[in-house]
């Protein structure tokens, strides 16, 4: 079972000051907090974090429905989230996933998991890097391109 290893990460990153774990209802912080919770869990995927959710691309990049209905059940039974103490599986490199994702925005997270999950299906760089400006309509020249230079200099891609 995925929740008690999604807990603990939650419960990490907390700590760390990078979301609050309220995810219940609307407004902006609880939807930044549910996003962060999607990325973040992919990209520790690529640093050695073992839950085995699985990702379909969407709107926001890619998104794991059971990833969400498990936060959802750890926001509304909170005892599996309280008895949770943040500590990891030795396999993940926590320092690393910090160094990563220290700082980054929403949008950089967004196009950096895009990135990483299409990379498989396309033929080079440039096919990558058209293909998600095409699906997310980046208007910003050469923002893609350069989260792509970032994950390349990281070995994510």
């Amino acid at each position: 079972m995925e929740k008690p290893a999604l807990a603990n990460f939650i419960r990490f990153l907390e700590d760390k000051g990078l979301i609050r774990f309220d995810v219940m209802g609307d407004g902006d912080e609880k939807f930044s907090n549910r996003f962060r919770i999607q990325k973040y869990v992919f990209l520790a995927r690529m640093m050695g974090f073992t839950i085995p959710y699985e990702y379909d691309i969407y709107l926001c990049g890619p998104y794991s429905k059971k990833l969400t209905n498990d936060y959802y059940d750890l926001a509304r039974n909170r005892t599996e989230y309280e008895r949770a103490d943040g500590r990891l599986d030795g396999s993940f490199d926590a320092d690393r996933f910090l160094r990563v994702i220290k700082d980054r925005t929403n949008k950089w997270l967004e196009i950096a998991a895009t990135l990483i999950e299409r990379k498989p299906h396309c033929a080079g760089r440039e096919d990558l890097v058209r293909r998600v400006k095409n699906f997310k309509d980046e208007p910003e020249p050469g923002y893609i391109s350069g989260v792509l230079r970032k994950l390349e200099e990281l070995r994510l891609v």
